[in-house]
């Protein structure tokens, strides 16, 4: 009775019921060509950037989408000779901002810095581009306003000294007027970190710095130069160091959290070059020059996520229907060709299987053809107990479908459906 009264409530509720849930990494069906830089999801696509020319048999320029099912351009991507590239995304107010070394965005002449509305590119610069040979490095919104932190002197034909923040129509100065190398920006507490160079009245060698909307302080103690990444964790601020050095006062090989009272040492530095961390999950995971590792709260350490992954670079890490994906130089893992685009996923056999009431698989197990019931499903994947897509095609998006498992050899399977709204069902099936 118990037993029912549960599934009921899993199908009013729409939750997700796990059973002994394990991940690998897995290759992309169709993967990209090059080094991914950065990721974002953006009207219910997977945004994959950095400097690739081929996504699947797309032919793109640095930046391309991806639905679940194929890739798409956006418009004729970003152009600037031999190395140029995207550094980094965000999404904003329906907006796509793109940052990094390209000279134009499409057609439009955008030189560093970019925005795609869903249809084309804008420029954002109002002289079309960034003093000579700068760069911005981070973007967030920040009290409605996007602010872009870098290494410039000027912005948008403003003096700005690496901060500066976009209203959507001008740009203006943080009071900034020293040399700011502005390596990464967060938002915690209501205020704004940025992470680099800045000098606030004091040492340059604080190299942290919060902007309440009006003005600048310091935090204290400052940490060693070269952290860079930052996370909102159990209410702390994490702030983890780009490369292993020790340099007081903090020592420059650990992680830190800062309560806005005090920074003391969270954990000990976990590998060379840590470029971020993120929650899945509710699991804290960081990325780097050593792979993906996860905190454990039962050790209180960083134990390696996925062992194929290890010493390769993870540059982004995000998560997008239900998967955690993650982009970098990388190009194998486990016993897997992954190339530059990987994605977390169920391994079929131990799976989290979600409870959809507007989707029925039946019969299960099936001897041969599939029927499946839930309207506006518009592709199907099989995926087999190794992780591997064994079949997929088009549905067509009516009330009732069915397809063909026939020539499948008996075992476990996933399958995946996709909603012409770009949501991802899976179910477990047996085949005998």
């Amino acid at each position: 009775m118990k037993r029912l009264i549960f599934l009921l409530i899993a199908l009013l509720l729409r939750i997700e019921v796990i059973h002994g849930q394990t991940r690998k990494w897995m290759p992309m069906p169709q993967e990209v060509n090059g080094i991914v830089t950065s990721l974002a999801v953006y009207q219910g696509q997977l945004i994959v950037a950095g400097a690739f020319t081929k996504a699947g048999q797309v032919s793109v320029n640095k930046i391309a989408a991806w639905d679940g099912v194929k890739w798409s351009s956006l418009g004729s991507g970003m152009r600037g000779g031999l190395y140029s590239g995207v550094e980094g995304i965000y999404v904003h107010d329906s907006l796509l901002y793109v940052e990094g070394f390209f000279d134009s965005a499409g057609t439009v002449s955008a030189k560093g810095l970019a925005i795609w509305n869903g249809k084309e590119w804008k420029n954002p610069l109002k002289n079309g581009h960034l003093d000579t040979l700068r760069v911005i490095h981070s973007l967030i919104e920040y009290k409605n306003e996007i602010y872009a932190g870098g290494n410039y002197s000027q912005i948008g034909g403003i003096k700005a000294n690496g901060i500066a923040k976009w209203d959507g129509m001008n740009w203006h100065s943080l009071g900034t007027n020293k040399y700011t190398d502005a390596q990464n920006l967060y938002v915690y507490n209501n205020e704004l970190y940025m992470l680099g160079s800045l000098d606030l009245g004091g040492s340059i060698t604080d190299y942290i710095g919060r902007w309440d909307g009006i003005s600048w302080k310091k935090v204290s103690t400052g940490v060693g130069y070269q952290h860079k990444a930052m996370i909102n964790w159990k209410g702390k601020l994490l702030i983890g160091a780009h490369t292993p050095h020790q340099i007081p006062p903090v020592d420059y090989r650990d992680i830190v959290e800062w309560n806005s009272d005090t920074i003391i040492r969270f954990s000990r530095q976990v590998m060379i070059n840590l470029y971020n961390f993120h929650i899945f999950e509710k699991e804290l995971y960081c990325f780097g020059g050593g792979g993906v590792m996860k905190w454990s709260e039962d050790s209180l350490k960083w134990e390696y996520e996925g062992q194929g992954l290890i010493n390769n670079i993870v540059m982004a890490m995000i998560e997008y229907n239900g998967e955690l994906f993650c982009g970098g130089t990388f190009n194998t893992s486990e016993n897997s060709t992954i190339n530059f685009l990987g994605r977390y996923t169920e391994k079929v056999g131990s799976t989290s299987i979600v409870i959809e009431p507007k989707v029925r698989l039946f019969p299960n197990p099936i001897k041969s053809m599939l029927s499946i019931q839930g309207s506006e499903i518009v592709h199907i994947r099989v995926v087999n107990s190794s992780g591997q897509i064994v079949k997929q095609e088009e549905m067509n998006g009516f009330e009732y479908s069915d397809i063909d498992l026939s020539h499948l050899s008996n075992g476990i399977y996933i399958i995946e459906l996709i909603s012409s709204d770009g949501k991802l069902f899976r179910e477990k099936i047996v085949k005998d």
